[in-house]
């Protein structure tokens, strides 16, 4: 397990407002790289939101190593074995339009909550 000494996201939107389009690039660039992971390795988050967003930033280095992000709480998370899900789960707000009106879902309901995050930042 990893020690992250930074904060959550939504804290850092909150006391310094929104990021620079640079910076929310960098940070989502980081975002999609572990999505990525996480769907080849067959798991579906299911709550991807700036709460569960570690963020350490460093403003002395430059570009993509500026910011270390890491995802946090697999708790809602899901092996896929490439079954489509029913399940109602995640945080109102961040939750594709599919699992809300309950139909069968899939990895892509990670990349929509990936979305909210880019639009909030």
């Amino acid at each position: 397990m990893d020690l992250c000494r930074g904060k959550r996201l939504i804290d850092q939107v909150i006391e310094h407002g929104a990021f620079s389009e640079k910076d929310a690039m960098i940070i989502m660039k980081e975002l999609l790289e572990a999505i990525k992971y996480i769907h080849e390795n067959g798991i579906i988050h299911r709550d991807i939101k700036l709460e569960n967003i570690m963020m350490d930033f460093n403003p002395t280095a430059v570009g993509d190593d500026r910011f270390d992000i890491k995802l946090v709480d697999f708790g809602l998370s899901v092996k896929s074995n490439n079954i489509k899900l029913f399940k109602k789960s995640g945080t109102p707000g961040y939750v594709a339009p599919e699992i809300l009106t309950g139909e069968n879902y899939g990895e892509k309901v990670d990349i929509f909550s990936l979305g909210v995050v880019l639009f909030t930042m």
